[in-house]
């Protein structure tokens, strides 16, 4: 397993580079789960769609991008077969109380 943590997603464009190099597959095959959870605000829900537009922006398809909120049990089935999971920043208390819960 393979763990990228950024303070500013990519907007420094090396990130974007080095989170590719980490996938180590073309960038037309990764599959990425997106959880947006943790983002409650308006403020923090511009920064959701920001960071999605910074993933098709290094090349994912939008296609191959799922979100997936932890609003229910998640199952094996519904992450396998994905290479990524990208969580939004966010308000982090909410968000561990949503991964315990699923």
């Amino acid at each position: 397993m393979k763990l990228l943590l950024t303070l500013a997603g990519f907007k420094n464009s090396k990130v974007g580079k080095e989170f590719l190099k980490l996938i180590d597959k073309p960038v037309s095959e990764i599959k990425v789960i997106f959880v947006p959870t943790a983002a409650r605000t308006k403020e923090e829900l511009f920064y959701v769609d920001k960071s999605k537009k910074e993933l098709l922006n290094v090349g994912i398809h939008a296609q191959d991008i799922k979100t997936l909120d932890l609003d229910h049990k998640i199952s094996f089935e519904e992450v396998d077969g994905f290479d990524v999971i990208y969580v939004c920043g966010g308000n982090t208390f909410y968000l561990l109380h949503k991964i315990r819960e699923a």
